[in-house]
């Protein structure tokens, strides 16, 4: 029998399939635990060395644990805010449509042929009043927010009205009240927002993401979250529309201050919706009157 302290080798074979390979051993254990076979594992030629193959391995699998980004990461997760810029608002005044009353309102009396619309209200039964015709859109995008108690009646009521749903983009809320008071314990600071986003590392550090969710009373379950719902509109032709696909993912967390999003939550909202329709005639509906969105059209309503 072996002393005890021996080590039983890695197991490694040679290549002969390939060649030029006469000369190269496949390190089997790397294989099996997921890791790429590099040229490196060249050098392992002989079972003697094989625990400095599994010493380097270990290192490797080590090394990939620590650098390892969580979903707990609160600097990850809110990243996106500090590289967001608001862009300047429309200045030309024929672009900036006020109503008196955007529902029941022909709406293609002031622009046709939109390919994108954006609908920056959360609805209730006012919806199917909405004029949404073939001469408004009749090849393009929706976009339109909703919490979850309404997503069922927003889909019937956009496919009546000739849409269909495509995709969605989920707002993780996270409560600014929340963070302001863990922050409040320790240090002061401004009550805003920014203050929080430049004490993200020693926030986290204190609490953990779920402690900072938002929790609105739900029928069944608690609710957290918004969601942006993207429709599409074809014409008879099925004509195609030019979209840029992009890696923008379907998630966001997103700090909100009593229910309320932040500007640049719209901002990348905005973007979002520029990016995947370029040189598109893009649509604003309910925006706000004194912030209208440079080149777009900005339907308003007067109060």
């Amino acid at each position: 029998m072996g002393k005890k302290n021996q080590r039983e080798p890695i197991k490694m074979r040679l290549r002969y399939s390939e060649p030029g390979s006469e000369n190269k051993r496949i390190n089997y254990f790397k294989l099996n635990q997921g890791y790429d076979v590099t040229e490196d594992d060249s050098e392992y030629v002989d079972d003697q060395d094989s625990y400095k193959a599994f010493k380097k391995i270990r290192k490797y699998k080590t090394k990939s644990k620590k650098e390892k980004i969580t979903c707990d990461n609160l600097e990850v997760l809110l990243q996106w805010k500090k590289s967001i810029k608001c862009q300047s608002y429309e200045t030309d005044q024929r672009r900036i449509i006020v109503l008196k009353k955007i529902l029941g309102t022909d709406l293609s009396q002031y622009a046709k042929g939109v390919q994108g619309i954006f609908i920056d209200n959360l609805f209730r039964k006012d919806l199917k009043n909405l004029d949404l015709s073939k001469k408004l859109i009749s090849n393009g995008i929706l976009f339109i927010w909703s919490d979850k108690g309404l997503i069922n009646e927003i889909l019937e009521i956009m496919e009546n009205k000739g849409f269909t749903y495509i995709e969605n983009l989920v707002v993780v809320q996270l409560s600014l009240e929340k963070a302001l008071e863990e922050l409040n314990k320790h240090m002061k600071i401004e009550q805003t927002e920014e203050a929080v986003l430049d004490n993200l590392n020693f926030l986290q550090q204190k609490v953990q993401v779920k402690d900072l969710i938002l929790n609105c009373p739900s029928k069944v379950l608690n609710q957290s979250k918004q969601v942006l719902i993207m429709f599409r509109k074809f014409d008879e032709q099925k004509t195609q529309l030019e979209l840029r696909h992009q890696r923008t993912p379907d998630v966001l967390f997103d700090f909100v201050s009593n229910g309320k999003k932040s500007e640049k939550s719209k901002e990348y909202i905005y973007q979002t919706i520029e990016t995947l329709l370029p040189k598109s005639q893009l649509m604003e509906i309910f925006a706000q009157k004194d912030q209208p969105r440079k080149d777009w059209i900005s339907v308003c309503e007067s109060k």
